[in-house]
């Protein structure tokens, strides 16, 4: 997620320093709603992405210190998230199931075909790279920018972008493999 308003933001984070209780809240509220969606696509469980969430604010408010503010706060913000969502991640194991329901109303064959393929992209998804694996989720799942996922996973955009191309590439070639088309 881009911040709207970086010097609003910034600001925010600065009076949070002071002790500002309302600053905390509108940090909290501005950016909880992402970290929940970005948590889901890891977990797909509500509840255990809202208990992340809360994980990553109390990590953030602890280190907060440690900011520098010499770049924006959102992608600290989020890398301190994903990493909270890999670790729980890894430890829990567990596949992403398929929403059922999308924005309207669907014949029960297209919502078998749109399970079939997730496991299918899920499954290709693991034969990828560990560093593949974050950058293919923070672009093509979770909706970032190449930029804004670089500055997430601290590398250069040019690197992303390889590692991007590359996953996307080999996802391809392993769905084309199985004939499969979404």
């Amino acid at each position: 997620m881009r911040d709207r308003n970086p010097k609003e933001v910034a600001g925010w984070v600065a009076e949070v320093r002071r002790g500002d209780r309302d600053s905390a809240a509108r940090l909290v509220e501005h950016y909880s709603r992402s970290l929940i969606a970005m948590a889901y696509r890891y977990t797909r469980d509500w509840e255990a992405s809202r208990d992340l969430t809360q994980e990553t604010w109390l990590k953030v408010f602890r280190a907060l210190d440690r900011f520098r503010g010499d770049a924006p706060f959102g992608p600290w913000l989020f890398a301190i998230h994903r990493n909270g969502c890999l670790s729980h991640w890894r430890h829990v194991k567990r596949r992403p199931d398929v929403p059922l329901v999308q924005d309207g109303p669907e014949h029960p064959g297209q919502v078998a075909e749109r399970h079939a393929f997730w496991e299918t992209v899920m499954e290709a998804k693991q034969r990828l790279s560990p560093r593949q694996q974050e950058v293919f989720a923070l672009v093509d799942l979770e909706g970032l920018r190449p930029s804004e996922a670089a500055r997430v996973l601290e590398m250069p955009a040019t690197t992303l972008r390889v590692h991007l191309h590359a996953a996307r590439h080999r996802l391809a070639g392993l769905l084309k493999k199985k004939e499969i088309r979404p």
